[in-house]
């Protein structure tokens, strides 16, 4: 017994020499086949019976990099550690490496594993633009496609759509962050389905659920009004000139005051003739409405105002046939509803005013030659209905002229009227009047109208008393006002003197006596004769 205890204490002292190495029994990994970003944990079941396990690391390489060692974790012989996550397609390989405690190595086989990607991408986000496609645009399609960081990455994004004639593929393209292609216009009305499809470099594929839309018309219809303009003013018979578009146009209507005045169903220009004559004056609402087949409703206006009615237009003054001379006032009316414009024209001037009621100027007859001249108005109203008024003046600015002034007798006696007679022309307007305009030392001017007789204006001053002076002139006016007037003329009545008596009155004497004698018996003799003649009738 005692010799075995110091054998024991040997023992003791003096460890025994371990050679073995210890023994992985097994390596296992899970998952076998890892995603990208997952890690991988190595379970590795190492014993050694001598010295003990006294060290287990995990060695791994990914791809081209450096390998990389990790101290595996563990007891009872079951040790552990991870391989981080690594990217889709790497490829990682691994071995154990086992120590004991009298520093024996064990290593296992060499393993290995490709990183996969078994998730497909994901769709987060569809858009269509616009919402609601009309049948002249085309569909956007925008859709983002999420792939984590180190996954395998988009491959392919496909947009599938149908018209109702079959699926048809197109390819996305990127831009930007988003995925876009296009869907072509289609009618209007046309049911459109689609799916987009988003496909990773591992073959992983998502799909978003069927889309739909229905081609819509958001486009109003296109309504033009070319003539008449809003606020103009018509007369007579007005063409309504429209244009009117729209691809699915359904009809159109044109309409006075809510009244159609006729429909349409095709775009296009059209004119249409509106007799205003036959409606009150007054303003009117020319409109015209379009509708198309999605009940869009396009339309345009514009307001006009009738007005058959010409302006009423008089001449004020002058009068028609008057004749006028220097500085003329002329007075014009205008009245109407609508005026635009009054012109006159007068002289070889226009004068034009604005507005209705009475208007003036001075006229400066001077200006214009002797004679005939026409004066005339014109007005026009907004709706180019116009009226005018004219008369015919005869200017005359030009006085008579007066010659031949002569008296008899020259030298008047007491009592004895004098005769003035005189010549006058007046070529233009005519002589109005004619006056002889006389006065004494002790009588203020008297007038006496003159008289015409055989070319001459005559007149007689009655006769005065002895030694009276008498001073006179003549003044005539023509028709146009105009004046003339001789100077002054002046005679001195005398008393008759005494002187023999005339042979001539003498002889007149005698056969005045000589003819009462003749008659003096002729009388008796007649008387006698009568008286005879009578007597024998008694008896």
């Amino acid at each position: 017994l005692v010799e075995r205890i110091i054998e024991t204490l040997k023992g003791l002292c003096r460890p025994p020499v371990d050679s073995e190495p210890p023994k992985i029994v097994e390596a296992l990994y899970f998952p076998e086949n890892p995603e990208y970003n997952e890690e991988v944990e190595v379970i590795a079941y190492v014993i050694d019976e001598e010295s003990g396990v006294a060290n287990v690391t995990l060695s791994y390489c990914a791809g081209s990099s450096l390998s990389c060692n990790v101290s595996m974790q563990g007891s009872d012989g079951l040790f552990r550690a991870n391989i981080p996550g690594q990217p889709y397609n790497t490829t990682v390989s691994f071995r154990i490496y086992a120590w004991d405690h009298a520093g024996n190595l064990a290593c296992s086989p060499l393993y290995s594993y490709v990183v996969g990607d078994f998730t497909p991408p994901v769709i987060p986000y569809i858009e269509r633009v616009p919402p609601q496609p009309s049948y002249n645009e085309t569909a956007l399609i925008c859709v983002s496609i999420f792939e984590p960081a180190n996954a395998s990455g988009v491959e392919r994004v496909v947009l599938s759509y149908n018209n109702g004639s079959g699926w048809v593929n197109r390819t996305m393209n990127l831009q930007g962050n988003v995925y876009c292609a296009e869907i072509p216009a289609f009618p209007f009305g046309t049911q459109v389905e689609y799916v987009v499809y988003a496909c990773d470099k591992a073959s992983n594929y998502a799909a978003t659920h069927v889309y739909e839309y229905t081609v819509d018309d958001r486009f109003l219809p296109v309504v033009n009004i070319n003539s008449p303009k809003d606020g103009e003013f018509i007369s007579g018979a007005l063409t309504i000139s429209l244009y009117i578009y729209d691809d699915n146009l359904s009809y159109g209507k044109l309409t006075v005051n809510g009244q159609v005045l006729v429909l349409f169903n095709r775009s296009g220009t059209y004119s249409y003739a509106w007799n205003t004559v036959d409606v009150p004056d007054r303003s009117y609402i020319v409109r015209v409405d379009a509708f198309d087949e999605a009940n869009n409703h396009g339309w345009a206006e514009c307001q006009v105002t009738v007005d058959n009615t010409p302006p009423t237009v008089e001449i004020l003054q002058p009068k028609d046939g008057s004749y006028v001379r220097g500085l003329v006032p002329i007075e014009v009316s205008v009245q109407d509803a609508n005026v635009d414009e009054v012109k006159l024209y007068v002289g070889g001037e226009t004068h034009v005013w604005r507005g209705i009621g009475e208007f003036s100027i001075l006229w400066d007859t001077t200006q214009v030659e002797d004679g005939l001249c026409e004066v005339k108005v014109e007005a026009f109203d907004e709706a180019g209905n116009n009226a005018e008024a004219l008369i015919e003046v005869l200017v005359d600015n030009r006085p008579p002229s007066i010659y031949n002034l002569t008296w008899n007798p020259k030298q008047p006696l007491v009592g004895e009227p004098v005769n003035v007679s005189v010549q006058i022309l007046e070529e233009k307007s005519g002589l109005e009047k004619a006056v002889l305009w006389f006065r004494t030392e002790l009588t203020e001017w008297q007038a006496l109208s003159m008289t015409y007789e055989d070319g001459n204006w005559i007149c007689t001053i009655p006769g005065q008393q002895n030694e009276t002076t008498v001073i006179f002139y003549v003044e005539c006016c023509d028709k146009a006002g105009n004046s003339a007037s001789t100077e002054l003329q002046m005679y001195t009545v005398k008393a008759a003197a005494a002187q023999a008596f005339p042979l001539g009155w003498l002889l007149a004497i005698i056969l005045a006596c000589a003819a009462a004698g003749s008659i003096a018996v002729y009388l008796y003799r007649y008387r006698r004769k009568a008286g005879k003649g009578m007597l024998a009738l008694i008896k």
